[in-house]
């Protein structure tokens, strides 16, 4: 991916998209391999897999645990 901000803008909207739709491998999908996240000052990994088990053991993935998100 570019710099371009239409290129960006779809990413993150792909991305939110696979939140909202509890979606791990489009989620997985949207990170480099070696991405680094912050979720409100708990770090997440810095690792694509590490990203995603982050994710898991958040609940991120769990409707039950999340509810329903809708990014706008």
């Amino acid at each position: 991916m570019g710099d371009d901000p239409s290129e960006i803008l779809t990413a993150l909207s792909r991305h939110l998209h696979a939140i909202d739709q509890r979606d791990p491998r489009s989620v997985e999908d949207s990170f480099a391999e070696d991405a680094q996240v912050i979720y409100s000052g708990f770090d997440a990994g810095q690792s694509r897999q590490s990203i995603l088990e982050y994710l898991r053991r958040a609940g991120g993935f769990d409707g039950e645990k999340w509810g329903a998100s809708t990014h706008a």
